[in-house]
This record gives C-alpha cells, structure tokens and sequence, in this order.
C-alpha cells in the first residue's frame, strides 16, 4: 500500500476556528452514509469522525477512486490493514471497524497525483468486500456510539480527559497547547474525545481499538488509562532526573 497519510499538524489546530468539530457534528448528522463506499486499506493508520486527514494520492487505482468519488459525493472508507489476517488470497485485509470520510479539498498537480484533505464522518462496520478492480469497494453499516454515561458522568469525564492532557503539557509531553485551548472548546463530549485519541495516540493498534469500542464508557476508560500511564512515566523521568538538564543525563 502506497498511499500515505499525512500526520496531523499542530498547527491546524491554530487555523481553524473552534466551533469547527461542533460544525462538522452537525453536518455529520445531516449526511446519510450509503451501504457501498469505496476504501483505502493504510498500514497502520486510523481515521476518526471528525479527524482531518491529508492524504496523497498517486496510485492509479486511487487516482481512478478519486477522481469517480469527486464526480459524486466525495465519500471514501479508510480502513486500518489487518495485519494478523494477510493472507495470499487477501493480502489488504480492511480491519472490521473503518471510518468513512468526506472529500473536503483536493488539489490535483500536474504529473496526475493529489493532495487532499479528507474529514472523518462516521464509523462503519465492514460486512464485505464488494470487488476490487478497478479499486477496493466494501459494503458497511454505519456504527452509532453506545452512550452508555450519565450526563453527570460525561462532565466529569471531560473534566478528568482535559486534567490529564494539561497535567501531561506541564510536564513536557508533545502535546501543543493550541491542541487542548481547542478540545477545550469543543462542546459534545464524544467528538472531543474522538479528536482527542486521533491527535495525542501513537499506536495505531490502539487507535484501532478504540475506534471498535462503541462503548463510550470503555472509550473512555482506555484513552484515560493510557493518559495515566504516560503521566506516570513522565513523572518517574523527571525524579530519575532530578535538577539535571536533557544534556546532563549521562553524568547522573
């Protein structure tokens, strides 16, 4: 697989306004997601509602799916390779849970690749595959979220999700500070939390996991797990290190 997602950059999140996740669940709500889609298996890449993700194009069968998408309603599938299903009859396995985007730019350059940008609408559960010439298409149902919280218990939710990323930010971790200001602002919970796994997850075997966790709570429970561990890491570091600076580790 050749085509290649783009990481999300910091400063996107500068860029944009901060009602634009609240924006795009809305709209979201008002797009109805067909049962076929064409898809594009990445190797370790995952794609949530509401994420942004630059994608560049230069396959001939993804130059064909685009340029058949862009002539209708500008929706593809990503899905994550299934590694532990490769097999010689299917050596692009789509995982069971995928995430179906809409076309929000795209500028095509003269030797015939693409540069654009895809936003996250929906979950879907793959049912199957459809064909795969010329491209990949799939039959899916989209995939509601269990909002299995009390209203109380989502607020203090948040209030813990958000701790955390700050906690993590004081202490050094990669996490800009445009990325919370922005999270702060987004209203609904569950795109908060999805934007937020998107941005700060390093494992795409994770990220997988909680895109297929359609319990809100268990989402929830995992991402603020990992956050923990991460703070308990980075805490341990700056005792292990004490008043020495990065350059002065090897003398301690």
């Amino acid at each position: 697989m050749l085509s290649r997602p783009i990481p999300i950059r910091p400063n996107y999140f500068r860029k944009c306004g901060t009602n634009s996740a609240n924006l795009l669940t809305a709209l979201t709500e008002t797009i109805e997601i067909p049962n076929e889609v064409s898809v594009i298996t990445l190797k370790e890449c995952v794609l949530f509602p509401q994420a942004i993700m630059p994608l560049y194009i230069f396959e001939p069968r993804y130059r064909q799916m685009l340029r058949d998408v862009l002539a209708g309603e500008r929706l593809f599938a990503v899905a994550c390779m299934d590694e532990a299903a490769r097999s010689q009859s299917n050596d692009e396995p789509p995982c069971r849970i995928a995430c179906v985007g809409m076309v929000r730019a795209c500028k095509q350059n003269d030797d015939g690749t693409s540069n654009l940008i895809l936003q996250g609408l929906s979950r879907v559960r793959v049912l199957k595959i459809l064909s795969d010439q010329p491209y990949r298409r799939i039959a899916v149902n989209a995939v509601q979220t269990e909002v299995d919280l009390s209203a109380k218990e989502i607020d203090e939710a948040r209030r813990i999700t958000l701790q955390l990323m700050d906690s993590l930010h004081r202490l050094g971790a990669k996490i800009p500070a445009e990325l919370i200001e922005f999270l702060r602002k987004v209203e609904l919970f569950e795109p908060m939390l999805d934007l937020s796994i998107y941005a700060l997850c390093a494992s795409s075997c994770v990220k997988q996991g909680l895109l297929s966790a359609l319990s809100l709570r268990q989402r929830c429970h995992i991402f603020q797990t990992q956050l923990e561990q991460q703070l308990e890491e980075l805490k341990l570091m700056r005792k292990l290190k004490g008043n020495l600076g990065d350059e002065d580790i090897p003398c301690n």
